[in-house]
């Protein structure tokens, strides 16, 4: 059997291992809601999605992150500024450094992963 997903087949999931749907996925709740695909001791998955004018404010984390952006442009904020982003850009910050994501223009999808 394949599974068929935005025009790509998959081979069969193997058992224990979750395939997501990002797209059925995607939801722009207000107030602003991560949606959290997976999480363990060494790692976790967010689904960020931003409407226009929302954001998640710079903070602190102690986990190195990527920030996949799947759709729509905003800015991710880091220690080093703020930086433009649109789809197909990935962002890297490392552990202990400031991010923030702000949604600019219109809705902002982005994947986070948090290396723990």
């Amino acid at each position: 059997m394949t599974l068929l997903m935005a025009g790509i087949a998959h081979a069969p999931q193997p058992k224990g291992m979750p395939l997501h749907d990002i797209r059925a996925k995607i939801d722009f709740c207000t107030p602003f809601k991560p949606r959290i695909l997976h999480t363990d001791d060494r790692a976790k998955v967010v689904l960020v999605c931003l409407a226009p004018g929302q954001a998640i404010p710079p903070h602190p984390e102690e986990n190195q992150a990527f920030f996949n952006v799947l759709e729509g442009s905003g800015v991710i904020v880091t220690d080093e500024g703020e930086l433009p982003v649109t789809a197909g850009n990935l962002v890297t910050v490392p552990r202990g450094g400031k991010r923030g994501i702000r949604a600019e223009g219109g809705n902002l999808v982005v994947l986070a992963l948090a290396v723990l």
